[in-house]
């Protein structure tokens, strides 16, 4: 009996000390964000980048860089508003349906711009966007 109540106790022991080891690494990860970043950055915000960061943001670049890829191959590199010709790595992806106006990032959405079309639409619909380029 005494055997087990030992076994047990280091495994407790050993569980407490790796919770231990990592609520270390993310306090000094939080005082490493704060010395660079200032006090603008919360701790809540710090550890939901962190999490973010950590399940694969990496990825969703990736996944945009492809698309670019594919709409360049597939729509040409002339932009979308203007119908210029750009250097591929001068034209931008915009949102036709802007995400805060409930638009997604499917192709259908994605739109080849150049810098200054896509920072002139901002956050438009299109409708308005239209509008306000004619005028």
């Amino acid at each position: 009996m005494a055997n087990y109540t030992i076994v047990f106790l280091l495994l407790v022991v050993t569980v407490l000390i790796y919770k231990l080891h990592i609520a270390h690494k993310t306090i000094k990860s939080i005082s490493w964000l704060k010395k660079n970043y200032g006090k603008r950055v919360s701790e809540a915000n710090i550890l939901r980048n962190e999490l973010k960061r950590i399940k694969g943001v990496t990825r969703k670049r990736k996944n945009a860089r492809k698309k670019k890829k594919r709409m360049i191959e597939n729509r040409g590199i002339i932009c979308e508003y203007c119908k210029e010709a750009f250097r591929a790595e001068d034209l931008t992806v915009d949102h036709y349906i802007p995400i805060s106006k409930g638009g997604n990032s499917t192709l259908v959405n994605l739109k080849l711009a150049c810098e200054p079309c896509n920072t002139a639409k901002g956050d438009m619909m299109p409708d308005s966007w239209e509008k306000k380029r004619r005028a």
